[in-house]
């Protein structure tokens, strides 16, 4: 068992939204501080946000497909989404 985790980096083809449900106690009880997920469908890039919302917050957002530029890093071509979530109060 685990009391604390860095980050979790998820690649799960279409089961974030699960992932994210199965980890309520974790994410209620503040052991996780960052979440890097992966996203395959553009729906799940919507609901992760409403999911997280509560105890994260969004802090980079790359749609799939697209010429994303993070500050400090060089553009990234993202055939798959992803998402980068920080937990508040840290």
């Amino acid at each position: 068992r685990f009391d604390h985790v860095d980050i979790v980096q998820m690649d799960v083809q279409r089961a974030e939204c699960d992932v994210i449900k199965g980890a309520a106690n974790s994410i209620k009880e503040g052991m996780i501080d960052y979440f890097l997920i992966n996203i395959h469908l553009e729906e799940y890039s919507n609901a992760l946000p409403v999911l997280l919302s509560d105890r994260y917050s969004l802090i980079i957002d790359l749609k799939r497909s697209s010429l994303g530029a993070v500050e400090g890093f060089p553009p990234i071509q993202c055939n798959d989404g992803f998402q980068l979530y920080k937990r508040k109060n840290i």
